[in-house]
């Protein structure tokens, strides 16, 4: 679950995204609090459906994963406070859908502590977080977002 200053670049080409093997790689970098040599280069296999579909689609676009420096400021604005707003929504939604703090944790390189009392008592509605796992590109456009 990658902060708003780790995402920056197109999935084509990318050094952490592999399409091919279904996974992307949370290098030390992401892993800031495991930078041992151990812990280097850990690989999050299974990449969930929806996420697939969308580095896929933006794959074919040769679209870029950054928002844009104007977007960022926008959503920070609106978001007093909060410097991680991506990274903080992924968890809580992952927590609220799948219901499994410990591989939520191994996900975002924290700890379950951190997961439970930070991400676990957000007031986000279960079925929004459901929701989120099922809003495919295809779902997009059928909805009209896109």
């Amino acid at each position: 679950m990658y902060r708003f200053t780790d995402i920056h670049a197109k999935v084509r080409g990318h050094p952490l995204i592999s399409l091919e093997a279904n996974r992307i790689t949370f290098s030390a970098q992401v892993y800031k609090k495991r930078s041992r040599g151990e812990h280097r280069g850990r690989f999050y296999n299974n990449l969930h459906p929806t996420f697939l579909a969308w580095l896929k689609k933006f794959h074919a676009e040769d679209a870029s994963l950054h928002c844009g420096e104007w977007a960022e400021r926008s959503v920070r604005r609106s978001v007093k406070d909060d410097r991680n707003l991506l990274r903080h929504s992924a968890i809580t939604y992952h927590c609220l859908a799948f219901k499994n703090p410990l591989q939520t944790a191994y996900i975002a390189g924290n700890s379950v502590g951190i997961i439970q009392n930070h991400y676990l008592n957000m007031n986000v509605p279960e079925a929004d977080a459901l929701r989120l796992y099922d809003l495919t590109p295809a779902k997009a456009v059928e909805l009209g977002i896109l």
